[in-house]
């Protein structure tokens, strides 16, 4: 029914959802299309008041740039991953001298590295140098599915999975009621 829609299930869709199954910023604008007509359908359709419907754009319009920007730099990314994260092959043979991975924010942004806070660890971690029009498209508080290694001072991207903006992921901490089990 209806009124068992909430205007944060926009959010987890567009947010999570698409951009942890595609990463694709061109689905992303043509669903938030998609739910732009829907929403505007059920109104016209006098089934929900206007405040209702204010309260899901207000969210679609939050959450979709910051999607479609979370997208594409997901997918540059995986491509400057897959051709070596800029490195030499000679340095590519070199010993790795710790690893680390999961979901890690965007705690700081420099001119060309970015410092990362995985939310097991207790410190920074970074430099993870990045090329300037890569870091440009970063956002504190961005949330990557990631793993790093430790090659000297320098934190390297080794695989990259799903990025978050910070306007969607929360940590299962933050929610109330859910506990860990194990």
């Amino acid at each position: 029914p209806l009124e068992a829609l909430d205007p944060e299930h926009v959010r987890d869709f567009l947010g999570w959802f698409v951009l942890r199954e595609t990463s694709d910023a061109d689905l992303i604008e043509a669903y938030a299309v998609i739910l732009r007509d829907f929403l505007s359908f059920v109104h016209r359709h006098h089934w929900w008041p206007s405040e209702r419907l204010q309260a899901f754009l207000e969210v679609l319009a939050e959450v979709e740039p910051e999607a479609v920007r979370a997208a594409r730099l997901s997918r540059v990314l995986y491509h400057f991953v897959r051709s070596g994260s800029g490195m030499s092959p000679r340095v590519r043979g070199q010993r790795f001298s710790r690893f680390i991975e999961g979901h890690a924010s965007v705690m700081r942004i420099e001119e060309k590295a970015i410092y990362l806070n995985f939310s097991h660890q207790g410190e920074a971690i970074g430099p993870v140098q990045l090329p300037g029009p890569i870091i440009d498209m970063v956002a504190p508080g961005d949330v990557f599915d990631v793993e790093l290694g430790l090659r000297g001072e320098s934190w390297v991207l080794l695989d990259i999975g799903p990025i978050y903006p910070a306007c969607v992921y929360v940590e299962v901490e933050e929610f109330k009621g859910l506990e860990k089990l194990s």
